[in-house]
């Protein structure tokens, strides 16, 4: 419930508004949220039955101090091809999310995306998406010393042989890198610094060589 008076300088739907309103959680972007103040927008969210409002200023004074992110230009060497094996069934690992809790990540009708790196047999657990295109939550030998502890990557949809590319130079960063109070998964445990994890079967957590942390999409 939203109790406001006109002085306060709130608009709810795009209107001035004082009085009380009944809010549900925003489903949009910010920038559709229905409360606003000036330029701020006032998101409504529900997280595991817990309400909260997420405040998003244009002006804050981080998002102007913000320089950028330090990248390197585009290295063949970290593109290399794939293949996809579906698992054939739905699927749910056990991982760490970035608040410190552990939640199952629906993998639904993921698979195992299997490459080669500088010699090394490697594996990532992946999800399939809408348009056919895999996606992954990894580490590498850097995560938590030199670059952030994870990153996400997006290989193009397989062929209908499973082939596919993994460019790590173009793995991404979310937004949980700058903002603190996003929850995002972290990598399900796997092969770290070329030990594998227990139980066997595809990997999310992989190796990919010193100085990665610098590479495109992957910066500190």
């Amino acid at each position: 419930m939203l109790t406001a008076a006109e002085a306060d300088g709130l608009t709810v739907d795009g209107q001035s508004f004082g009085g009380e309103v009944r809010l549900a959680a925003d489903p949009g972007p910010a920038s559709a949220a229905r409360v606003a103040y000036g330029e701020r927008r006032l998101v409504v969210l529900v997280r595991e039955g817990a309400w909260g409002v997420r405040d998003f200023d244009p002006e804050s004074s981080a998002r102007r101090a913000f320089g950028g992110l330090r990248v390197t230009l585009y290295d063949q060497r970290w593109a290399v091809p794939g293949r996809f094996t579906p698992y054939g069934t739905g699927r749910t690992v056990r991982v760490a999310n970035a608040d410190g809790r552990e939640r199952g990540l629906g993998l639904g009708l993921g698979g195992e995306l299997a490459f080669a790196l500088e010699g090394r047999e490697l594996s990532l657990q992946v999800s399939l998406q809408d348009d056919g295109s895999l996606w992954a939550v990894f580490a590498d030998a850097t995560s938590g010393r030199g670059s952030y502890r994870f990153r996400f990557l997006r290989p193009a949809a397989p062929d209908a042989d499973g082939l596919t590319t993994v460019d790590f130079n173009r793995a991404l960063l979310h937004a949980v890198r700058l903002r603190r109070s996003l929850r995002l998964s972290l990598p399900a445990t796997g092969e770290h610094a070329g030990r594998r994890g227990g139980g066997g079967g595809a990997h999310a957590f992989v190796t990919v060589g010193r100085g990665y942390g610098s590479r495109p999409g992957a910066a500190s």
